[in-house]
């Protein structure tokens, strides 16, 4: 009785991780939706201590590194679509690899369990080493140049879908 009470007012949660990166005062964030294989979204929002968003609740972060941007120039938005094509293509070879070979015309199987950790450790914490690898070489003017850090972002969503990308954004929870 009381597990079907919990229940009742915690929800079915659905676990996911994605790339963060924060300049301080937006975040442009990479999330792989675990539920549906081929969908990596995009989305940039004011920074906030914990992130929460439509539901979805930050369980903990991980400081991955940190990377000189121009955010004058909005790098961040550029550096993030660089992370978000990084996760695509090792997404895509961990799913060759694991599934075995299909069909033409049939699309991969979704609505599959996905451990978040393994999540974290093949596609998404790579892509974003990766990234900031490369980045740290490239030259860099002096002027509005700032060091973001690069997150891990372990979270909680209340339906297994997309955290924005068919919402309409809403005020922002403190």
């Amino acid at each position: 009785m009381l597990a079907l009470l919990s229940k009742l007012f915690t929800g079915t949660k659905y676990p996911s991780a994605m790339l963060v990166v924060d300049d301080g005062s937006r975040i442009y964030a990479v999330h792989l939706v675990p539920e549906e294989p081929h969908l990596v979204e995009e989305f940039g929002i004011p920074s906030q201590p914990i992130f929460r968003r439509e539901g979805t609740r930050e369980q903990r972060r991980e400081e991955i590194g940190t990377v000189a941007l121009n955010v004058d120039k909005a790098e961040e938005v550029v550096f993030g679509g660089d992370m978000a094509e990084r996760v695509r293509k090792l997404w895509e070879d961990k799913l060759r690899k694991e599934q075995p070979p299909q069909q033409s015309g049939e699309a991969h199987p979704t609505g599959t369990s996905v451990d978040v950790a393994c999540l974290v450790s093949d596609v998404l914490r790579p892509a974003a080493l990766e990234a900031i690898s490369e980045w740290e070489g490239r030259p860099r003017s002096e002027d509005a140049t700032r060091t973001c850090s690069v997150y891990v972002v372990y979270v909680n969503r209340p339906t297994p879908e997309p955290i924005l990308l068919w919402k309409t954004p809403t005020s922002i929870a403190g």
